[in-house]
């Protein structure tokens, strides 16, 4: 089966490639094609997250293993992730400049496809990764309470730079 894919770099502005990849490729198969059609450098560390219905990192799917328990991407068909038309991943490239992708089942074919391909181009790939905020409400809320009870950390410490309890 071949699978209609979108690939959305998150910026501010549209820099989209819609592609063609068999079923039965694997993540790594995908994590190397869009390196290519989006000029992004081999070597990189890379992975693909599973999110929830809100949007929610859950699962990571590493380039390589880290723990000895976790599947990588090699080991993982995409058919089993993007099963339904809008299924999504997250794909980020280079931990430094975190490049960060929308990966989105678009559609599929009852046919078949032995190499992937771009079948469609859109906005050009910038120079900068972009800045990137992440927040969660939740956490955001928790971390500014604590931020805004707290003195100053120097506080903390005596004139020895040891840390003193209160």
């Amino acid at each position: 089966m071949k699978y209609l894919i979108q690939v959305l770099l998150e910026y501010e502005d549209d820099v989209v490639r819609d592609i063609e990849i068999g079923s039965s490729k694997n993540l790594y198969d995908l994590h190397k094609f869009i390196i290519k059609i989006f000029k992004l450098k081999e070597n990189e560390m890379a992975s693909f997250y599973k999110i929830n219905q809100d949007f929610e990192l859950t699962n990571e799917i590493p380039l390589i293993d880290i723990n000895s328990d976790q599947k990588t991407m090699s080991k993982i068909k995409i058919s089993s992730l993007l099963i339904k038309k809008s299924d999504q991943l997250i794909y980020v490239n280079n931990f430094l400049k975190m490049w960060r992708f929308s990966v989105t089942l678009t559609s599929f074919i009852n046919e078949e496809i032995s190499n992937p391909k771009c079948i469609k181009k859109v906005g050009e790939m910038p120079s900068n990764a972009p800045d990137l905020e992440y927040k969660s409400s939740k956490q955001s809320n928790k971390l500014n309470e604590n931020f805004s009870t707290r003195t100053n950390y120097l506080d903390e410490y005596d004139e020895y730079n040891e840390f003193s309890e209160y």
